[in-house]
């Protein structure tokens, strides 16, 4: 999608001293920067002179008002923003500190003035009415307002934001006082140094629908960005377009957002949490690209806002749960069941499957726990099969769970037999998965235990296998020694390390007997294991080429039927 931006790079002086008022949306997340982050930006400006005579900053996102090109609301930036216009009021606090005691009044009133002109405030020149450069969002500008007036703040009922920013006033007069010559021309020399020292990257952007565009090309750069605060403005937006919504509600509103982030946190997996939770209800697939385009679609007034936030908070949990085989979502269900969802799940998380997350939250939103249980057993077969052994295609698997994931969402599909049926085309069959089994190598070491203590457990159900008490043990060692040269080419050695039949599991003290010696010692310690397929490996004499081969082919015949759906 082609959309409208211009870039530049700016320096504080530019950004600030050019008639330009910068407005956080009401809506946006409210001012959060705390010690640690005031400490690396005073820093960065102070003890960095040596290596560069500037400090990048980092993005700004700006979004020009349509009718006012002098107003530009802060998509994102505005923590840098409040507090460097902190640093600059804490050097108008010290000035007055200096007027007050007498010391050059004059001259030093003038520095104050003409520092609170070019930063914190302008005269209209047509109203002749002074108006602030900065104005933060709902929650924190009344706050923000009274600490450039340098009115004493009044803390009754102060929002924790609120006190953070006063907070950060203390650190930087703090640091002021004691690392600046407290004259005024050096505060204001320190102000000069200020305006040029820090630089922005600036993008200004037409309308929201863009600046979601460039949120998610910044964040796939590696460029972390707070996509909610957007999302969250939009809707928001629409919830308060006639501006009467009362206070109550919106602090309700604000609460039921902060409960989303909180499960899912503010930047993380929030992106594709509402991609994943708008396609589980709508079809054909939504593609991250068009993603903001169609919410704005389909949300156009207040109601279908208020609804939409409802959703998301019902299904943040279900999808932070699907990331965690230890949620407490899933201790709901009697221990033998918990088992049960917390292997599936973990299927999922040791093999990074996230194509079945729509199917599984339209699923526990639409069915009974024990039928949501089947359903879940069954993507685990399908991801191991489809996904962790064969390989299939990972689009066309999601465009097929979208469509499911629709049909439940929309009343289509109300069994689990139903949607066992539609998961034919990606269930690899048992020819198809033997084969890739057979062949299959694995460096990865959770997942490779994770398939053996899978194939254990089903071998010996009653015996659960102890992740703290055993360990992955490759037959042939990672590191052998020239003694293996006897049963292994230098060639076959590469070869074999890493396939399925080349491990095993075993127990942590047993693993630290064996060590790296030969086949002959260690079959003596896997025939006395407790574990099943380590029983197995002592059934071979030797342990070369064809051993490997001939036990992967074991493992296979185990596997098929340890992750097998019966479509009869």
């Amino acid at each position: 999608m082609a959309f409208d931006f211009n870039m530049d790079n700016k320096s504080f002086i530019q950004l600030m001293g050019n008639g330009v008022k910068y407005s956080v949306p009401k809506f946006q997340r409210d001012y959060s920067w705390r010690e640690e982050h005031w400490e690396d930006l005073w820093s960065d400006i102070n003890n960095n002179d040596n290596i560069s005579p500037w400090h990048y900053m980092g993005y700004l996102l700006l979004q020009p008002d349509a009718k006012d090109v002098h107003q530009h609301k802060i998509i994102d930036g505005q923590q840098r923003i409040a507090t460097t216009t902190i640093i600059i009021l804490a050097i108008l606090n010290e000035l007055q500190v200096l007027i007050n005691s007498g010391n050059e009044p004059d001259d030093n009133k003038k520095r104050q003035d003409a520092i609170r002109s070019r930063y914190i405030v302008f005269t209209d020149p047509i109203s002749l009415q002074s108006q602030a450069k900065l104005t933060l969002n709902r929650n924190n500008n009344r706050f923000f307002r009274k600490l450039c007036s340098m009115d004493e703040p009044m803390f009754r009922n102060a929002k924790p934001s609120e006190m953070l920013m006063f907070e950060a006033l203390k650190f930087y007069r703090k640091r002021i006082r004691s690392e600046i010559t407290a004259t005024g021309e050096e505060l204001a020399k320190f102000v000069s140094k200020l305006e040029d020292k820090l630089f922005f990257t600036t993008i200004e952007v037409k309308n929201d629908l863009n600046a979601y565009t460039v949120f998610e090309t910044l964040n796939a750069r590696g460029v972390k960005l707070s996509t909610p605060d957007l999302v969250k403005n939009y809707l928001f937006s629409q919830i308060d377009k006639e501006e009467n919504t009362q206070n109550e509600e919106l602090d309700q509103l604000d609460e039921d957002w902060e409960a989303i982030l909180s499960q899912l946190g503010r930047d993380g997996d929030f992106s594709r949490f509402i991609q994943v939770e708008w396609n589980s209800r709508h079809h054909p697939k939504t593609q991250k690209t068009g993603l903001f385009r169609e919410i704005k679609s389909h949300i156009k007034d207040k109601n279908s806002a208020c609804d939409y936030v409802k959703k998301l908070e019902k299904a943040a949990p279900i999808y932070a749960a699907l990331e965690n085989p230890d949620d407490s979502l899933w201790k709901d269900y009697e221990k033998e069941n918990n088992e049960k969802i917390s292997n599936s799940i973990k299927t999922l998380k040791c093999f990074s499957i996230k194509q079945p997350h729509g199917l599984l939250m339209a699923a526990y939103l639409n069915f009974l726990k024990e039928d949501f249980l089947r359903i879940a057993a069954y993507i685990e077969v399908i991801s191991i099969r489809y996904n962790a052994i064969c390989r299939g295609h990972p689009n066309e698997q999601e465009d097929i769970y979208n469509k499911i994931a629709c049909d439940i969402s929309n009343g289509i599909l109300t069994s689990p037999d139903s949607i066992k049926d539609r998961l034919k085309d990606v269930y690899k069959n048992d020819r198809e998965f033997i084969e890739y089994f057979e062949l299959k190598s694995i460096k990865t070491q959770p997942e490779a235990r994770y398939i053996l203590e899978r194939i254990e457990e089903y071998l010996k159900p009653n015996h659960k296998v102890s992740y703290a008490r055993s360990t992955l043990e490759h037959i042939l060692p990672k590191n052998p020694s020239d003694d293996w040269l006897e049963f292994f080419t230098k060639e076959v050695i590469n070869e074999s390390i890493y396939r399925l039949g080349n491990m095993t599991l075993l127990e942590k003290e047993e693993n630290r007997k064996v060590a790296n010696k030969l086949y002959s010692e260690k079959i003596k310690v896997y025939a006395t294991s407790d574990y099943e397929i380590t029983k197995q490996c002592a059934e071979h004499e030797i342990w070369n080429k064809d051993a490997v081969l001939n036990r992967q082919k074991w493992l296979a015949e185990q596997a098929v039927k340890c992750w097998r759906i019966d479509f009869e």
